[in-house]
């Protein structure tokens, strides 16, 4: 008759936990980035090579860019 769909309560659900999922990553990358840039800052006060931090740091703003990519968050630069 109308024809309308209604979309399940498992896809709505699992939508959901998976949303979830990525935002709890997303504030765990975002920790880590925190603790990394502190420990780049004691080790260039340290005079101490800090080069295998600052590849770390790149590493973790790219899985940052891909789980905000995938929320639909936007990162301004």
């Amino acid at each position: 008759m109308h024809n309308i769909i209604v979309p399940e309560e498992e896809g709505i659900l699992m939508d959901a936990v998976e949303k979830s999922v990525s935002h709890l990553k997303n504030r765990k990358v975002l920790k880590m980035l925190e603790d990394n840039q502190k420990k780049i800052k004691e080790a260039h006060e340290k005079g101490e090579d800090f080069m295998p931090l600052m590849e770390m740091h790149q590493k973790l703003e790219q899985v940052k860019m891909e789980i905000s990519r995938a929320l639909g968050i936007d990162i301004l630069r």
